[in-house]
């Protein structure tokens, strides 16, 4: 009987003990469990979005995967690119019915590949790195070309000396990028007979979902208006520069980005920041009051002395001359109006 007890006694213990460290009540983290050539380790987070966002695809839940795959390269590596999954989040989002996004992702996917393989490479400047064509010494003119150097350039570049695995691996990546590539373009041809290009402008439109971190265009007018600090307890006010929207846009949160963890939606009005404010002073003052193109990359309020909800870091501008649907894409080629590259 006593040796019953003393049986009885250490299962309760060992239950409690369970119990405690498997509280139902507490989150438990999900291990990967696919084994997807884009996996990367050791990053547990980035490896289970990666696996739920494929399992989103052969479900054909495409935004989800596309929305999964985001957050996922959105994850920064220690001294290391995050550039595996942008063919398939390009497939996610024409699969999805975006091919405007299918194609950035793709020129994206293209652009990183280049870099990580040689083809191109990253040049520092006294300004901002520039991705250059290795065989001419020349500038890449892409319109993703910052987005890119902010995602494979700097400390991640050091990191991508490949060993014989890595090169089977990325061979295998490139293998799969020519399959989406072929997947699109075959389905979503870029011009017309006359060689006029048809595919739309890649801004944002109404009620759009964008994220935080990637490069995006948006249009708008740019202004200063004069704003109440967003402090309840204090009165002053101050003069910002504002981006107001010509479409309200959406932008989707990052759980695993604490800063930008949460989603905003119905944004009408950016706060701006223009990248070297001093050397582009007088390009950004001609600007004030008119309807412009702005390239840059999106984040949450997190101090007092911002004012809006959303705020848009601006790398470049373009004068839209009345018109909220003109191409400009032509004119982000050029250094007139890159302020990383001003004068």
């Amino acid at each position: 009987m006593t040796a019953l007890r003393a049986a009885i006694g250490l299962l309760l213990v060992t239950s409690a003990v369970c119990s405690a460290a498997e509280d139902p009540h507490e989150p438990t983290a999900e291990k990967p469990t696919c084994s997807a050539l884009e996996r990367v380790e050791p990053y547990d987070d980035y490896n289970r979005l990666t696996c739920q966002g494929i399992a989103r695809m052969e479900q054909r839940a495409y935004a989800e995967a596309a929305s999964l795959f985001e957050q996922a390269l959105a994850i920064d590596f220690f001294e290391m690119p995050n550039y595996q999954l942008l063919p398939r989040l390009a497939l996610a989002h024409f699969r999805a019915g975006d091919p405007v996004r299918a194609r950035v992702d793709l020129e994206t996917a293209k652009l990183s590949l280049d870099v990580l393989t040689g083809v191109a490479d990253c040049v520092e400047t006294d300004k901002w790195s520039e991705i250059v064509d290795v065989a001419t010494a020349k500038r890449i003119d892409s319109p993703q070309h910052d987005a890119v150097v902010l995602r494979m350039c700097g400390a991640a570049r050091e990191a991508t000396g490949l060993t014989e695995k890595g090169w089977r691996e990325t061979a295998a990546l490139i293998r799969y990028f020519g399959e989406v590539k072929a997947e699109i373009e075959t389905a979503a041809p870029k011009s017309t007979a006359a060689g006029t290009s048809t595919e739309p402008c890649p801004c944002a439109h109404e009620d759009a979902m964008l994220s935080f971190g990637p490069v995006v265009e948006l249009r708008g007018v740019l202004k200063t208006e004069v704003m109440p600090n967003p402090d309840p307890e204090r009165s002053d006010t101050h003069d910002v520069t504002v981006l107001v929207l010509t479409k309200p846009i959406s932008v989707r949160g990052n759980p695993l980005d604490e800063l930008n963890a949460e989603t905003v939606t119905a944004v009408e009005k950016l706060q701006v920041y223009i990248v070297d404010y001093s050397e582009c002073y007088g390009e950004y003052e001609s600007m004030l009051g008119k309807l412009v193109a702005a390239r840059g990359t999106l984040e949450s309020r997190m101090t007092g002395n911002q004012f809006t909800p959303v705020l848009l870091t601006v790398r470049m501008l373009v004068p839209l001359q009345g018109d909220p649907d003109r191409d400009v894409r032509a004119w982000f080629k050029s250094p007139m109006h890159y302020c990383t590259r001003a004068k």
